[in-house]
């Protein structure tokens, strides 16, 4: 892919699909928003693999949260407590605030997913698949239902038109 996503601007746009989904779903959005904020820091150190990659690394997960305790340590201690608690809470999965942050960097992925497919990359159609196949929350598989339907250029349609006309 040219000019691909970069993890600031995934982070950016998880991070506001992850205030939505809380909102939606009546969790705590300051979690959210804050686990979606801190998720792929360690990517700083370990780099971003692929899926693919990740499976002849014995122990991705084990690096990433040893890189966020690194990251972290010459904070004080309170925040860095803070910081490891929510990146770990978010790996397990297991309270509705990191499934929703889950899904919300799920979701970001197959919205890239889907803009890559539109603009010639047709495997991108597979991870949108991928990433509906997870989802279990009704406020993702809802976005996802609109995701499918919406062309990712939709959102400034409207706004070509001009909102004055000209008096001679």
């Amino acid at each position: 892919v040219k000019d691909p996503e970069t993890v600031a601007e995934h982070i950016f746009r998880a991070t506001i699909i992850g205030r939505i989904l809380a909102e939606l779903e009546g969790v705590d959005i300051n979690k959210v928003t804050t686990m979606l904020l801190l998720h792929d820091i360690p990517e700083a150190r370990v780099n971003d693999l692929t899926k693919i990659g990740a499976r002849y690394i014995l122990d991705f997960k084990k690096a990433e949260k040893a890189a966020m305790k690194d990251q972290s340590k010459r904070l004080p201690p309170k925040l860095a407590r803070e910081m490891e608690e929510l990146f770990l809470e978010l790996e397990e999965t297991k309270t509705k605030e990191s499934i929703v942050a889950k899904e919300a960097d799920y979701l970001e992925t197959a919205f890239q997913a889907k803009e890559y497919y539109e603009h010639g990359y047709k495997e991108g159609i597979n991870w949108v698949k991928n990433v509906e196949r997870v989802l279990t929350t009704k406020s993702a598989k809802a976005l996802m239902k609109q995701l499918k339907k919406t062309p990712s250029n939709m959102w400034w349609k409207d706004l070509k038109k001009v909102p004055y006309t000209i008096k001679e």
